[in-house]
């Protein structure tokens, strides 16, 4: 603060009661000019009026504890959660049996269960022409294959499908969204008409390898190749 000369400056200042302050019965407390721990009176008179020494901090709490602040009763915990679901409420797809016609699906959400032992199960999309009979071309989606989960095919077709929206699986099958099926006929894109257009198929083959096989894929993935005559 700016120091008037002419009249009362009001000034403050804090200490602290330590440990030692506080066991004793009788404190001095000495107002004057000091610079580093020593009194100097630089031959000039200190005049003070309206001395006071206050405490700062909050009374001393009290010897018993206060009540709580209300006297509410508790809560009962809320009962544990419902049992969860293995996915969510979709309604699952199978696969059709080994030799039957392929099973048309429609694009939304869907969940398709895993396929059967020894079964290979394809999701394809196919593209009829505007007979709507005479298949174009077929392209291969995703697959799974004796129970395996489902995984998307090879291919940019199959992988830009699936670019935004990842196959999720749970215990018994994986759930993923096909868009609205759109055929690709002369470089334009169609909508699904009912004649022409395209759409999607579920089918089933016989999934099994001879043993001579299962040696090939064996060796192939441990070894740099292996030749006819060793499998021999």
């Amino acid at each position: 603060f700016k120091w008037n000369k002419d009249s009362f400056n009001e000034f403050e200042a804090d200490f602290t009661v330590g440990a030692n302050w506080a066991t004793c019965k009788k404190v001095i407390i000495e107002v004057g000019r000091f610079l580093e721990g020593r009194y100097y009176s630089f031959e000039r008179d200190l005049t003070m009026d309206d001395f006071q020494v206050s405490q700062k901090t909050t009374n001393a709490p009290t010897k018993s504890p206060t009540y709580a602040p209300t006297k509410g009763t508790p809560k009962v915990p809320t009962l544990s959660p419902t049992t969860g679901t293995d996915a969510p409420t979709v309604t699952a797809i199978s696969c059709p049996p080994v030799g039957s016609e392929p099973n048309e699906i429609e694009p939304g959400n869907l969940m398709v269960n895993f396929a059967p032992a020894e079964t290979l199960c394809t999701l394809t999309k196919v593209v009829f022409d505007d007979d709507g009979v005479s298949v174009v071309t077929t392209t291969p989606i995703a697959r799974s294959y004796n129970m395996n989960l489902w995984e998307v095919a090879a291919g940019s077709f199959a992988t830009s499908l699936f670019a935004d929206k990842k196959i999720v699986c749970y215990s018994k099958g994986c759930q993923f969204v096909l868009p609205p099926a759109i055929s690709n006929l002369s470089s334009m894109r169609i909508q699904i008409q009912s004649m022409g257009g395209a759409k999607y198929y579920l089918t089933s083959y016989s999934y099994a390898i001879s043993e001579r096989d299962e040696y090939a894929r064996f060796l192939e993935s441990v070894t740099f190749g292996v030749t006819s005559s060793e499998l021999d």
